[in-house]
């Protein structure tokens, strides 16, 4: 519930609609909170939480204590989960930029295993955390720190990092507080983070596309990346349901992943390629979406017959771009060409 619950509110940020209140707050008390939330998790790996709230820190401030409530539990659920002894470090201060803006700083710290300094910056990316080690250990979908710094920069504020390997990591959240902001004011939208595909002219017709992907957040993630564009989806979760699907129904392109129970990615690509040979059909644009970016997985997998690559984590904006490529070319080469055997209408999700 929590994983869908973040999906859906990246999908929010995504989109644009996510609305963000203006309203006064105590950040003292938005602290408090957060900390009260998260203290009997602490206690259960027997961590020393602490907290400070600095004398200039005003008891009143404007923003959106609710967002600012869930990235603090989001930033001290993370600090308690790499923690594995030691102390979590909680502060509110006063920050008065160069440009003398007024902030209220929160700032996480802990003692943890901390962060590489070549992978700070990836992991406020979505589904994505430092290695891959890090998810076998750890667990977890590597949505909080996106979703975080996603819902700082909606408030115009900054999120970032400071840590070393094995010293532990620190996390600030700065928020402005204006006061010339009244109750009342009206609520602000958070503008859409990626951009936008580009809109289909009414004529075009729909378009229909094969997912073989056996995680659920990952179909979730593609679901949403491409929810606006004219495509009918079809998923499957293993090699041998995909390879049904293409048998029974016609795919404009297959959108498929290399590390499949049963049947892997590459053996379903290689059976496919045989089908279309076999039958005579120009073959159906295939991109393959993998955790690997060796030189031998990409000749392994441009031998099997698939026709692009990308790598994890994806960007939306590329994602859509490569497999906009696909479906077109796939319509020019089969333009005027005669049909497959199987021409069943594609089965939608």
């Amino acid at each position: 519930m929590a994983l869908l619950s973040n999906i859906l509110e990246l999908s929010k940020i995504e989109s644009g609609t996510l609305e963000m209140a203006c309203i006064p707050f105590d950040p003292a008390a938005v602290e408090r909170q957060a900390l009260d939330m998260l203290r009997p998790q602490a206690e259960r790996k027997a961590l020393v939480l602490t907290s400070r709230v600095a004398e200039d820190v005003p008891g009143e401030a404007y923003g959106d204590p609710d967002r600012l409530r869930q990235i603090l539990v989001n930033l001290l659920n993370n600090a308690i989960k790499f923690t594995g002894q030691g102390e979590i470090r909680v502060e509110v201060s006063r920050l008065t930029t160069l440009s003398g803006r007024d902030e209220i700083l929160y700032t996480v710290a802990d003692t943890g295993i901390g962060i590489a300094q070549d992978k700070q910056q990836a992991i406020f990316e979505p589904f994505t955390q430092a290695d891959s080690s890090t998810t076998r250990a750890y667990g977890g979908s590597g949505l909080g720190l996106a979703i975080s710094a996603m819902l700082t920069e909606g408030m115009g504020g900054r999120l970032w990092v400071e840590s070393l390997p094995g010293r532990g990591s620190t996390f600030f959240c700065a928020v402005p507080q204006d006061r010339r902001l009244r109750q009342g004011h009206a609520p602000k939208t958070i503008p859409a983070l990626w951009p936008k595909a580009p809109p289909q002219p009414p004529s075009t017709s729909w378009k229909s596309v094969l997912i073989v992907e056996d995680s659920e957040p990952n179909r979730l993630l593609y679901q949403l990346f491409l929810e606006n564009l004219p495509l009918a989806l079809s998923f499957a979760t293993s090699g041998e349901e995909g390879l049904s699907l293409f048998e029974h129904h016609t795919f404009d392109a297959i959108i498929m992943d290399i590390q499949l129970p049963g049947i892997d990615g590459l053996t379903a690509i290689k059976e496919i390629r045989q089908r279309e040979a076999a039958s005579g059909c120009a073959p159906t644009p295939i991109l393959v979406i993998t955790a690997h970016a060796f030189r031998e997985e990409s000749g392994r997998v441009f031998e099997a017959g698939c026709d692009a690559l990308l790598t994890k984590p994806i960007q939306k904006s590329r994602f859509i771009e490569v497999l906009e490529k696909l479906l077109q070319r796939h319509k020019e080469e089969t333009t005027g060409n005669a049909a497959c055997a199987w021409t069943t209408p594609p089965v939608t999700d």
